[in-house]
């Protein structure tokens, strides 16, 4: 009870700063490329930079975006609108040449971090609780820093603070899926910058425990199988396989199931069937292609890989995904009848998970995001390749393939008279209704790629 009446207040903190706020933007403004060259990426980071430049408050460590609410409260919402930015602006740091640009960046990443975790300011970002999305969003600011700490360390002064703040975040009770991977992941970072700080490896191994076949995994021993496999499972894993290689060692077999597995998902379009939870991240099913790319430093694998981010990329921008410094709240253009209630405005910035490890691979010189080819081998034998335990062989082709439903004939828990009173008690106390969303896997027993479904 408690926790619960702490997670009440924090869903109201700084209500001040987004009940008075008011749009800046009367019109949407999307971005369209063929996404062929690194040019092409780079006027993406800066379409992000000009949209998201008057949106910032509390010393850059939130983004207030006038739209919709999830149910972790706005405050969370625009915490979430810099967290789940900064592995994608540190990247594209990393790719930049010396200049003042650059430097600025910087300390301006300095200033987040060193605001965001401290106690006295009025831009902290919290003390973590038990179950809190904040251990979530910790993760991508503790990866962030990994990735710059040969930038920002020595600028740091407060370096205390932060791997202090880090610290009480992994402590916390986490639900038992690939939320554990969110807790190794701040584990792994504090490890690097001091050995003392331990790493929980068990954690580790009940996440590999739950593969079920060709990389997929459930989310949980009792789980779901859906697109988390790709998003949240593998992209952790592969940054923990850098961070610290000896916590995978020879466990990383599965990089190469999942990437042969998500290889067969794709069309000639660049599209893949999209299912499950978290609809919004649809542009990061790709991760396990460049997951593999990377470990794998294979020139034709990550030139694969390539072209289908490029094709993904051109489809989806060209469908509105890009919209106002901002990764569309759905599948096409914002739609919040398939978007989940603990999701906000900026949730679906882990679409660019993807593209984040395109950078990074680009920054460590495994490839040349200039010299995006198409791949006429694979989109040649689209749609008939071998089959894996998702696709439907016999009804795939190269324009539309097709999987079938992992999750169709699983049995459901029922809804506890507890769980609805539970419910009913948040949204009075939150002053908002619980918003529904519509799932396909509860309707359909093959999922296509054209994903008609969503429109």
């Amino acid at each position: 009870m408690k926790n619960l009446m702490y997670k009440i207040k924090k869903f109201h903190s700084n209500h001040i700063y987004y009940k008075s706020r008011e749009c800046l933007e009367n019109e949407s403004k999307t971005f369209i490329s063929e996404f062929k060259s690194n040019r092409d990426f780079e006027s993406l980071f800066n379409f992000f930079e000009v949209s998201r430049k008057s949106k910032y408050i509390l010393d850059k460590t939130r983004l207030n975006e006038c739209l919709f609410k999830s149910a972790n409260g706005a405050d969370l919402d625009a915490i979430e609108g810099v967290s789940r930015y900064l592995p994608y602006l540190s990247v594209n740091i990393l790719n930049m040449k010396d200049s003042d640009e650059k430097e600025q960046h910087i300390l301006e990443f300095v200033n987040i971090l060193s605001q965001g975790t401290n106690k006295n300011s009025a831009s902290y970002w919290g003390d973590p609780l038990d179950y809190d999305q904040l251990v979530c969003e910790a993760s991508d600011i503790a990866l962030s820093l990994w990735l710059l700490k040969d930038l920002v360390w020595d600028k740091l002064e407060c370096k205390h603070q932060v791997l202090s703040w880090l610290f009480e975040c992994q402590k916390k009770k986490v639900s038992e899926n690939n939320w554990f991977l969110f807790i190794i992941t701040i584990q792994a970072v504090l490890n690097s910058f001091d050995s003392k700080y331990d790493i929980n490896t068990m954690l580790l191994d009940k996440v590999l425990s739950w593969e079920v076949q060709d990389g997929w995994f459930r989310d949980g021993k009792k789980g779901d199988i859906d697109l988390y496999s790709c998003w949240a499972i593998n992209y952790s894993i592969f940054w923990l396989s850098l961070i610290n290689p000896t916590l995978i060692g020879d466990k990383r077999d599965f990089f190469k199931r999942s990437y042969d597995s998500v290889l067969e998902l794709y069309d000639s379009k660049g599209r893949a069937p999209i299912f499950g939870r978290s609809v919004c991240y649809r542009l990061s099913i790709s991760v396990p292609l460049f997951s593999y790319a990377y470990l794998s430093q294979d020139e034709s694998i990550g030139q694969t890989a390539l072209s289908i981010l490029s094709k993904s990329y051109e489809y989806y921008s060209q469908k509105g995904a890009f919209v106002s410094g901002r990764v569309s709240s759905g599948v096409f253009s914002d739609d919040l009848t398939y978007l989940d209630d603990y999701s906000g405005p900026h949730s679906s910035l882990w679409g660019l998970r993807s593209l984040i490890i395109a950078e990074y691979g680009r920054y460590v010189g495994l490839w040349n995001i200039d010299c995006i080819e198409l791949n006429a081998e694979f989109y040649s034998s689209v749609g008939v390749q071998k089959e894996h335990f998702l696709k439907e062989r016999s009804l795939s082709n190269k324009d539309n393939v097709i999987i079938r439903n992992p999750n169709m004939d699983k049995k459901r828990s029922k809804i506890t008279i507890r769980t609805k009173v539970r419910s009913l008690v948040l949204q009075i106390l939150k002053l908002r209704k619980e918003r529904r969303c519509l799932h396909r896997d509860s309707l359909e027993r093959t999922f296509n790629s054209n994903n008609k479904f969503y429109t």
